[in-house]
């Protein structure tokens, strides 16, 4: 009897359309994941990992940094502002770690207690507010901080006992805010160009219960030229808001049954605003053929997953950032150590981002984002696990190794990449296959322990496993310009990896076959180029 070829199951686009936790993984094409934790993806939809978390500051204590500003000086430089045990921290990079001091504030100031800040600057000058608080201000020239209600000028809203509101927006030349504990349902304006004034001529407010009924006001954002007003179940959207007093200020559309359940989640980029719903991230898109604002829901492949985080989080806890260079927009639900990615750099066939996650030791979980135009990303860290030396410190996302610090000594922490297939038939899901071979291209990752988990017929608890280690090969040699006896040191010129093709031996028989891989980053990045099992045909079962 001739021998039966071997049936070879290509996955040259696995995982390209993300994570799918919310079909049934025996139903889904093999471009899905079920897993794909500290996962990214490349513009050509290959599987890498996510940069590395690297402590940058030194640390305020057990204490977490729950908000960032980066301040723009009147000398074109930067200042990062943080906030962590009800007190604000401005860095000094001079020293490295970077040095966190903290601020006094002027005149006799409120008590602050928490640290989820709402960060605008205006000309020279920043404020925050946050629920429950006064709002803070910082007048960068004269380099005073002080609550806004001791600023030289200021005066607050008329019939209003207690101005703290919860949101804050500095747009079309003046101030726009929200969330006053005593009214939730107003937003008031400052006067053009006067930030700090909200009495006299060209001030006001708007009474947003004549607009939607009774809803608080959650957050504010501008949008093509629009006033978007988010409350917790209705979203209302206003033309023309550079001059409040006219006639053209007016309601454009009010979307019902639909709002923004946390502040912080709500973010710009392009022609989009992306906000979170009581079920799952949205997008309010205006396309140029509409007039209407039609509402995506685009976090519908990991739903059910979103909506139990959010029944879990305080919608303080819930943070997320657009970064502008990456094309990526993250949510996190920081009081349980959930961060889900949204890579817009492709879409797939459903019209949704590619989702992946981000998983850190609850230790060391993100608190809090700040993305820069330049394309940094920071990071505030910190958790109530005492004794951590990544506690209350301000990290960057750069390069790949996780970093803390002991004293001024930087230590380098791997960290895991996993991800996991779909179930898998070879278009014959009737007939066993004996598992013969799993190979896979991998470009760079040098350094990297690589384990492969294969799963069969529907038994996810238990399978089989092997491993190897990354070596790729290079363009020159290692040790050129680098040797411990070369004249010039370490090469200027580091060689260039290129893909590799890693075998690994397969055993027993399935008719559906799930693939796990899991790798070990230990300062290289590597990316998936393709996967191969390769299979014998058995009998029919």
């Amino acid at each position: 009897m001739p021998t039966k070829p071997l049936s070879p199951l290509v996955l040259d686009s696995v995982g390209v359309f993300g994570l799918n936790t919310q079909a049934n993984a025996s139903s889904l094409d093999h471009r899905w994941l079920i897993k794909a934790e500290n996962i990214m993806l490349t513009s050509e939809g290959r599987l890498t990992s996510r940069k590395g978390i690297r402590a940058i500051s030194n640390s305020v204590g057990n204490h977490a940094v729950k908000s960032l500003h980066n301040h723009k000086n009147t000398n074109g430089t930067y200042t990062l502002i943080s906030s962590a045990n009800n007190k604000i921290f401005k860095m000094d990079f001079s020293t490295s770690p970077a040095t966190s001091t903290q601020q006094n504030f002027a005149n006799s100031p409120q008590t602050i207690s928490a640290d989820n800040w709402q960060w605008v600057q205006y000309d020279n000058n920043a404020m925050a507010v946050q629920k429950g608080h006064k709002p803070i201000h910082y007048n960068q020239t004269t380099g005073v901080w002080s609550d806004l209600e001791d600023v030289t000028g200021y005066t607050s809203p008329v019939g209003v006992t207690t101005f703290n509101p919860s949101c804050v927006l500095s747009k079309y030349g003046r101030m726009w805010a929200a969330g006053i504990s005593e009214d939730k349902e107003t937003l008031f304006y400052s006067q053009s160009l006067n930030h700090h004034k909200f009495q006299g001529t060209g001030s006001g407010a708007v009474n947003m219960r004549s607009v939607w009924g009774y809803d608080d006001i959650v957050a504010l954002e501008s949008f093509n030229g629009k006033l978007i007003i988010f409350g917790k179940q209705n979203i209302a959207i206003y033309n023309d808001p550079f001059d409040p007093s006219a006639a053209t200020f007016a309601l454009d559309e009010v979307i019902h049954g639909v709002g923004c359940i946390a502040r912080d989640s709500v973010q710009a980029f392009g022609d989009d605003v992306l906000f979170l719903s009581a079920d799952g991230v949205r997008s309010l898109n205006r396309t140029k053929i509409q007039d209407k604002m039609p509402l995506t829901d685009l976090t519908k492949n990991v739903k059910s997953d979103i909506i139990k985080h959010i029944i879990s989080s305080s919608p303080d806890d819930i943070k997320a950032q657009f970064n502008h260079s990456g094309g990526y927009y993250i949510l996190s639900f920081t009081g349980i150590n959930e961060t889900y990615i949204l890579d817009f750099k492709a879409q797939n066939p459903d019209m949704t981002p590619r989702v992946t996650k981000w998983l850190t030791d609850f230790s060391r979980s993100p608190k809090s984002y700040f993305s820069t135009n330049e394309g940094i990303l920071y990071i505030g860290l910190g958790s109530s696990v005492v004794g951590k030396t990544f506690n209350g410190v301000v990290a960057d996302y750069d390069n790949y190794f996780d970093v803390d610090y002991s004293g001024s000594t930087a230590i380098n922490n791997a960290y895991q990449t996993i991800f996991k297939t779909v179930w898998m038939d070879f278009g014959n899901p009737d007939t066993a296959k004996l598992l013969k071979q799993f190979s896979c291209v991998i470009d760079g990752g040098r350094e990297q322990d690589v384990t492969v988990n294969w799963f069969r017929d529907y038994n996810n608890t238990q399978g089989d496993s092997a491993s190897f280690n990354l070596r790729p090969s290079s363009s020159g040699v290692t040790a050129l310009y680098g040797s411990s006896t070369s004249l010039y040191g370490a090469s200027k010129y580091s060689p260039l990896f290129f893909p590799r093709e890693y075998r690994i031996n397969l055993s027993k028989a399935a008719k559906v076959v799930q693939i796990e891989m899991i790798n070990l980053i230990k300062g290289f990045k590597g990316s998936l180029q393709s996967m191969t099992v390769l299979a014998k045909g058995g009998k029919i079962r």
